[in-house]
């Protein structure tokens, strides 16, 4: 044993120790949203904070709904009538 190493705070890095991201939705009515808010992003009509408002989520549980639905999730531009 070297001195107080078991006494130091273990250092970790990040890049290393970041597991996998998933979205587990196990009732309807957040599936329901799901699809309705991947529709919305798809057409781009609306911000995701408009998005956000009309499903009555926050804007971090919208893009959880996205990567859900695996929608590729980029620069938000407004289309054009």
């Amino acid at each position: 044993m070297q001195g107080n190493a078991i006494w130091q705070k273990p250092i970790y890095d990040k890049r290393q120790c970041h597991q996998p991201y998933t979205v587990i939705l196990d009732t309807k009515s957040a599936i329901s949203k799901a699809i309705v808010a991947a529709t919305l992003y798809i057409e781009g009509e609306l911000s995701v904070k408009e998005i956000a408002e009309h499903l009555r989520i926050s804007k971090s549980t919208l893009y959880k709904y996205l990567r859900y639905r695996n929608i590729d999730i980029g620069k938000y531009t407004k289309s054009t009538p």
